[in-house]
């Protein structure tokens, strides 16, 4: 790394570059995330730097990156290594905010350079571009776009490095042509004043990474040596916390065991959108799901599950149902994940579905109700989703066609819209059409 390039902040840069050195000189400015530098990311430089004197490369620092699971690739300080070997650039600094507008006004460039796919305000779904645009003009520079051939390190990354089947690139090639981002957030803008009601159990997810000793000199046990734990919020209260970002505000109604402390603990983990509605289940512990896992290959050793898998009591049963008969009636969309751990009775799943107004739901198959828990238990919902092992079972096939099943289990519950999840594979979606 040429750390000779590097600036540990924007001020400090600043500085450096009003010295009597660099007083008079041109600064050319690029910002991005630059995760993966391929041919497009030279010739944009190479460019750039030919509108000055000299080139000053910021890019956006991990925690603000928004381009999907897995991104960035690359660590800020990894990135900031390739950049800082390109002849081109000149200096480097990582912008800690979502967007660069602090920087131009801090550096104020006479050149604000960015690549082809910014020359359009139609491809800009999230109109920073034109804010930065006048932001530049503002402080007395010029925005260019440049008119090479594009690249996209996304494309590349989808096409090349994240492991999608020929069918998904497929799949996504066309949905790329059908729905535009701006379509996607404008979807989501819509859904944002809903209110959600999420039904179902809660769980700490909790994981211990172990240095593997080996086999036990006197017993055919294996040993390991826990270092550090981690905790997580799963189940019912994962998905509050996902769909919390988008909604309104989330009511969760759930069971928890007898612990004091559980309710501060879980409350303090859930976003501030998001109300607990809950009882506590009698002679049970608050699931607890905890894997042991290898350090180096990051393969899971063992799961230990504390749980009380019997069904709630009947007065555990009528209390949950009051509270379902006021929660019910406040909400439009009603989203039940079912892990067959004791809290969802026959009474309850039909107290449910007759009183929903627009019903989602999910079940999960695992280890401790392998072979009763389907999701046959719901005789009727808007919207399902399933995994293709549990719908197998569920319909005792373990050879017809996914379409085949969709239809037989769209029937069974009346559902129009059903999704198939296929772990690696992606995910299937049937779509009942209205005759």
């Amino acid at each position: 790394m040429n750390s000779n390039k590097i600036f540990s902040s924007v001020d400090i840069l600043k500085k450096y570059l009003k010295s009597s050195k660099y007083k008079n000189k041109t600064i050319v400015h690029c910002h991005g995330v630059f995760d993966i530098i391929h041919t497009g990311h030279i010739e944009y430089f190479k460019k750039a730097r030919k509108y000055g004197d000299l080139l000053v490369v910021t890019i956006t620092s991990d925690k603000f990156v928004k381009k999907g699971k897995g991104r960035p690739y690359y660590s800020t300080k990894e990135r900031l290594n390739v950049l800082s070997a390109l002849s081109s650039v000149d200096y480097l600094c990582v912008s800690d905010e979502e967007t660069p507008k602090k920087i131009i006004k801090i550096l104020r460039p006479n050149f604000y350079i960015k690549g082809k796919d910014y020359s359009s305000p139609q491809m800009d779904v999230t109109g920073n571009i034109i804010k930065e645009k006048k932001l530049v003009e503002d402080c007395g520079g010029k925005f260019i776009t440049l008119s090479e051939k594009l690249y996209s390190s996304s494309s590349y990354f989808n096409d090349k490095i994240r492991d999608l089947n020929r069918s998904q690139k497929k799949y996504l090639k066309v949905l790329k042509n059908k729905i535009s981002e701006k379509n996607i957030i404008n979807y989501f803008e819509i859904i944002k004043n809903t209110n959600v009601l999420l039904i179902g159990e809660s769980i700490i997810d909790q994981y211990v990474y172990s240095n593997v000793l080996g086999k036990a000199g006197k017993d055919p046990i294996l040993t390991i040596n826990p270092f550090k734990h981690e905790e997580y919020l799963g189940g019912i209260l994962s998905i509050a916390n996902i769909l919390s970002n988008f909604c309104k505000k989330i009511t969760v109604v759930t069971y928890l065991g007898e612990e004091k402390e559980m309710p501060k603990f879980i409350n303090s983990k859930l976003n501030k959108n998001i109300v607990l509605k809950y009882v506590k289940k009698k002679n049970s512990p608050t699931i607890r799901k905890t894997r042991y896992v290898d350090k180096e290959g990051k393969s899971k050793i063992i799961g230990i599950y504390e749980i009380n898998d019997q069904y709630i009591s009947a007065s555990e049963e009528n209390r949950l149902e009051k509270i379902l008969k006021i929660q019910l009636k406040k909400h439009d969309n009603v989203i039940v994940a079912d892990y067959g751990h004791g809290l969802l009775t026959n009474k309850l799943i039909s107290f449910i579905t007759k009183n929903s107004k627009k019903l989602s739901i999910n079940t999960q198959l695992n280890s401790s109700n392998f072979g009763y828990h389907t999701i046959s238990k719901y005789k009727k919902a808007n919207i399902v989703c399933v995994h293709e092992g549990e719908l197998r079972q569920d319909l005792r096939s373990p050879n017809k066609s996914i379409d085949i099943l969709a239809k037989e289990l769209s029937k069974k519950l009346s559902s129009s819209n059903i999704f198939i999840t296929q772990g690696s594979s992606g995910a299937l979606s049937y779509k009942k059409m209205k005759l």
